[in-house]
This record gives C-alpha cells, structure tokens and sequence, in this order.
C-alpha cells in the first residue's frame, strides 16, 4: 500500500503501511470509522446541547439519533505501559495547529481500541 505524508496525517507513513501488518484492512478501517462517526455525533450533540458529559458519558448513553461505540473500545488514557515507554509514547504526538497547541505539537492519549484487550 503507498500512502503518501500528507494521507498518514503526521508526515510519516510508515505507522499507517504497518497497519497491514496486523488485521484485515477492512476490519481495522471500518472500526476506526465506526469510532469517526461516533465522535462526529458526540460532537454534534455537544455542539446542540443534548450531551453534557465526556466522551464516555457519551458513549454510555447515547442520545437519540445519535451514533454509538462499544464503550468498553475506548480509552480515556493509554495504559501505565504506553506512558513510561518512550517508544509508544512519542507515536501518540502528532502535529496539530498552532491554535490548537502553541507548539504546533499535541498528544493524544485517549484511544478507541480496534481489538479487545487481552
């Protein structure tokens, strides 16, 4: 698969190519859309005052109309092995814009899991 810096989002494509790797792509991309799809209605609700709670809130009860995850996919923060591994950690920093973070640097910890945990 050839994808170019700009489709990996953080000018490596690398990390997107491995995905291969582990699962079907269909499987893998259909859930992360899945969980796309769920954070567009989660923002949507915010955005109309039907949700007042965080992303978990959301996801456990889901207002009317509204997409849904399995609550038990998402994370709000990676694991204490993820933290402390430098390795993991510094895949979860991506570039964002400047009027997001003034560095132009964000990292994201809360995850929606495609596989269950073991």
């Amino acid at each position: 698969m050839r994808v170019s810096k700009e489709e990996s989002g953080t000018g490596d494509p690398g990390p997107v190519v491995r995905l291969d790797e582990h699962e079907n792509p269909g499987v893998w991309s259909g859930k992360a859309w899945s969980a796309l799809l769920a954070l567009e209605g989660c923002g949507r609700a915010t955005s109309e005052g039907r949700r007042s709670r965080d992303v978990d809130g959301y996801l456990e009860n889901l207002p009317g109309g509204c997409r849904g995850y399995p609550a038990n996919r998402h994370a709000r923060d990676e694991s204490d092995d993820v933290r402390s591994t430098t390795r993991f950690y510094r895949a979860r920093w991506f570039s964002v814009p400047v009027e997001v973070s003034r560095d132009g640097h964000a990292y994201t910890g809360r995850t929606s899991r495609s596989r269950r945990r073991a």
